[in-house]
């Protein structure tokens, strides 16, 4: 992988590779790379290097909490979605019993159903997750992340 700036990086593999899936009807697996998306834009935001240990709920509840609308922030109170979802999702390719995956309406979309689970929209967590990264973009345009190293030899951020 060349350097590339961030602005290349997010617009080049979080948009456009999501976008790709998305387009292609990978609902599932666009769904697990929604949550390592969400959990890399964290790590734009924070002031550690790329490659900290340990940082995967903090940098996951941090985009969230800003990159994301507040019903978001509203299911991810205490890291909820982040363990509920997003660690199931990844560790056990499942999203256990809390949530109903619906591939197609978005109407719904972080609602509870009959059954007391929440309709999770995997086409509208894409377009959010989308959403994000396009602000992430809008807040490097603006000067207000602060450019870092990767910490990881094949990313070569900041200058």
């Amino acid at each position: 992988m060349a350097s590339l700036k961030e602005e290349e990086f997010i617009q080049k593999y979080f948009i456009e590779e999501l976008e790709r899936l998305q387009q292609n009807d990978f609902n599932y697996y666009s769904a697990l790379i929604c949550c390592q998306i969400i959990e890399s834009m964290g790590a734009f935001l924070d002031k550690k290097p790329f490659a900290a240990p340990a940082q995967s709920k903090k940098r996951f509840d941090e985009a969230i909490s800003i990159l994301f609308s507040s019903d978001y922030n509203k299911i991810n109170q205490n890291s909820w979605f982040y363990h509920k979802f997003r660690c199931n999702l990844l560790h056990y390719f499942s999203v256990g019993r809390h949530f109903y995956l619906d591939n197609g309406s978005t109407d719904k979309h972080l609602c509870p159903d009959d059954n007391g689970r929440i309709v999770f929209s995997i086409q509208q967590f894409n377009l959010d997750t989308i959403e994000a990264a396009k602000f992430l973009l809008h807040l490097f345009e603006k000067n207000q992340i602060k450019r870092k190293k990767s910490g990881n030899i094949l990313l070569d951020f900041g200058s």
